[in-house]
Order: structure tokens, then C-alpha cells, then sequence
């Protein structure tokens, strides 16, 4: 969906983001954020990477 593409070249671009920032940022609805996220989480694009001081802080990352 063109969503999952604009959030992967937003990480892409900025680096790793949790969906609330990727919310904010992308001005998309959080409903849709996770949506992308997890197809692109699907096809192996992106990957959740747990912050090492807060594990509720979830970031997400562009794999390679």
C-alpha cells in the first residue's frame, strides 16, 4: 500500500522511529501507521528494535 511505502522511506530517511512518532511526523492516522508497519514488518523491510533502557519503547528500523 502506498502508506507502507511512505512510512519504510520515512525510516529510511530519518532512521529508526516508534509508530507515535511515525504518526506525528507522517500526519497519517495511527490505525494506518500500524497497518504499514506491520506489512512491512510482514515482508521483512522493517524490524522492531526494543529500546535497551525502556523495553515498552518500541522503534522500528529498516532492515539492511
Amino acid at each position: 500500500p502506498p502508506s507502507a511505502r511512505f512510512i519504510l522511506k520515512m525510516l529510511q530517511l530519518r532512521g529508526p522511529m516508534s509508530a507515535r512518532e511515525l504518526t506525528e511526523e507522517t500526519g497519517l492516522p495511527e490505525r494506518t501507521v500500524r497497518h504499514a508497519l506491520a506489512e512491512l514488518l510482514r515482508r521483512n523491510l522493517v524490524r522492531r528494535v526494543i529500546n535497551s533502557r525502556d523495553a515498552r519503547q518500541v522503534y522500528y528500523e529498516v532492515v539492511g
